[in-house]
């Protein structure tokens, strides 16, 4: 099943990580992993930055988006979805896996 997980993230730098390593503990799942930053100061946006860069395996994208408000990275997150399916994410959620009825193994 081919999955985007689209992540809003403002000033989160301090959970983001570990919601990112939920999500990524749960992988190999066809799954690709939009982050939109919505102007971040706390560093969130060079964490990622680097985090990509570290985590060259996975399917990670960042997207900046300057119009303030959750509903306007969502949303630009959303536009550059090219799988079927998308499963929004807040930036301190933390991932318990796909639900079993996606995988297509079962």
């Amino acid at each position: 099943m081919d999955v985007t997980i689209v992540i809003p993230v403002l000033n989160r730098r301090e959970y983001l990580p570990r919601t990112l390593d939920s999500i990524t503990s749960h992988l190999p799942w066809p799954a690709k992993i939009i982050i939109v930053d919505n102007g971040s100061t706390d560093g969130t946006l060079e964490w990622v930055q680097q985090f990509i860069s570290i985590n060259t395996q996975l399917d990670i994208r960042l997207i900046q988006e300057p119009q303030p408000g959750a509903a306007n990275a969502r949303n630009r997150g959303l536009e550059a979805v090219t799988s079927e399916w998308v499963y929004f994410f807040d930036s301190d959620d933390i991932f318990d896996g796909f639900p079993k009825e996606w995988n297509p193994d079962n």
